[in-house]
């Protein structure tokens, strides 16, 4: 059975090659326009400035309660832990609705402020919270559900594990168009999701290679970085060095491994929120946008085949 030559030249090359494509136009515009890396630097920040600073502080005040009133205290811990986890995907999505915004209007040579695209996703708030409130759940309950089977373990706990996680990726690649609809035309998160069903149905392309491909190359530029920071401070245990100096030496190492994983996070929610643009003007309109190349996005987004011609009569 002959599959490896061919499998590889078809299958791996072609995605690796369209993912580094793909990495090297965003970075492109990315560098003429640097000022879009402060919208995914803002949801990080929201993101990091509510579990470090008012989730300890709001833990810390409900283990005050006690005795008849410590449910009081459980209540506190439970609804910040919700709040935070639907105001982390709330920033994230609105941060990234504002630069779909911005670098759509780059991407069709009309460059549009921050400040211009921030008030475009403040406009539909309301649609992006009940956006983020439903993919936080839908992506909480898979979640949830595939790692007890995985904890059931055997060999069905893995098939359902793996058959959820299949789930998980495919609910990802048909709500890919959502934001994009959501922010560009104004409707509903209801209605932008059948939308991007419609979009995705009409125009299939290969969408987990647009994430996949940009995060694949996103993670082989940062991992390593990570890893041997990590790396390097786990080996600073073991080197034996004075006490007054090993929790410094191993400290920094974390913290750069710490941050170096950050940068990865916001270079890759940039790039996406490139890509988001990108890939909806060429499913609207057709067009590939000339930043990034005719053949990005015709390798990843082709119209459905045609079904065989009706018969002619004479």
């Amino acid at each position: 059975m002959r599959m490896s030559a061919d499998f590889n030249n078809t299958w791996i090359d072609r995605r690796l090659a369209t993912g580094f494509a793909m990495a090297k136009a965003g970075v492109a515009l990315l560098r003429a326009r640097p000022a879009l890396l402060l919208l995914p630097i803002s949801a990080i920040l929201g993101i990091v400035i509510f579990w470090a600073v008012v989730v300890p502080l709001v833990f810390a005040l409900s283990f005050g309660y006690e005795g008849d009133r410590d449910w009081i205290g459980m209540t506190l811990r439970l609804g910040v832990g919700a709040l935070g986890y639907l105001l982390s995907a709330f920033l994230v999505v609105f941060c990234h609705a504002a630069l779909i915004v911005c670098a759509r209007g780059d991407l069709e040579g009309r460059p549009v402020s921050l400040g211009a695209g921030l008030a475009a996703a403040a406009r539909r708030w309301p649609q992006i919270l009940a956006w983020s409130a439903f993919a936080a759940t839908i992506g909480l309950v898979l979640r949830v559900v595939a790692s007890l089977f995985r904890d059931d373990g055997g060999l069905v706990g893995w098939v359902l594990s793996l058959l959820i996680g299949s789930i998980q990726l495919a609910f990802a690649a048909a709500v890919y168009f959502v934001v994009p609809v959501v922010v560009v035309e104004g409707v509903g998160p209801f209605t932008a999701v059948r939308r991007s069903f419609t979009m995705i149905r009409e125009r299939w392309g290969e969408v987990f290679v647009l994430q996949g491909g940009v995060g694949l190359v996103v993670m082989l530029v940062f991992g390593p970085i990570v890893v041997a920071f990590f790396a390097a401070g786990v080996w600073a245990i073991d080197l034996g060095l004075a006490p007054a100096v090993e929790p410094i030496v191993v400290s920094g190492f974390l913290i750069l491994a710490a941050v170096a994983f950050v940068i990865g996070v916001i270079a890759y929610l940039a790039l996406d929120g490139v890509f988001a643009a990108a890939a909806y003007a060429y499913a609207t309109s057709g067009t590939a946008p000339a930043a990034l190349g005719p053949d990005v996005m015709p390798a990843l987004f082709r119209p459905k085949k045609p079904g065989p011609a009706a018969p002619t009569t004479r």
